[in-house]
């Protein structure tokens, strides 16, 4: 016999004289305590309770909103490729650009007019110079 086995029997030997030794009442109150936990309910999970009939509509509408959520997010839209939209917002980008240097530029051309003849007009003025009432 190895030293564990010697020591487990003592072990053994030793609860078991102390169990003999204990008195009626101490006796009957363990028994009272060990009956008491074995009648315990079982303690459930959640998850049968998942399982029960009024919990499939609700259950059924959450995985079916999910998986439409997940199928927009994931799936874009077939008209809209990431290169296009990426050219799109940086053709936006440069005309937002453009409009801005345009303002800072001319922005306050409105005393120019817009005729052609005009510029032919100015043009002749300059050219006559020298010619009394010239500009």
């Amino acid at each position: 016999m190895s030293d564990l086995d010697k020591f487990e029997s003592k072990v053994k030997a030793s609860l078991e004289t102390d169990v003999q030794n204990l008195d009626a009442v101490t006796r009957k109150q363990l028994a009272t305590a060990r009956r008491k936990a074995l009648n315990q309910p079982q303690k459930t999970t959640w998850l049968p309770a998942w399982f029960k009939k009024d919990y499939w509509l609700p259950a059924s509408s959450l995985a079916l909103c999910s998986l439409l959520a997940v199928f927009i997010l994931v799936n874009p839209s077939p008209h809209s490729k990431p290169d296009n939209v990426a050219n799109t917002q940086a053709v936006q980008q440069q005309s937002d650009q453009l409009a801005a240097l345009e303002l800072l530029d001319g922005g306050d051309d409105a005393d120019a007019p817009d005729d052609p003849d005009f510029y032919l007009w100015a043009n002749e003025m300059l050219n006559d110079k020298g010619t009394p009432n010239a500009a």
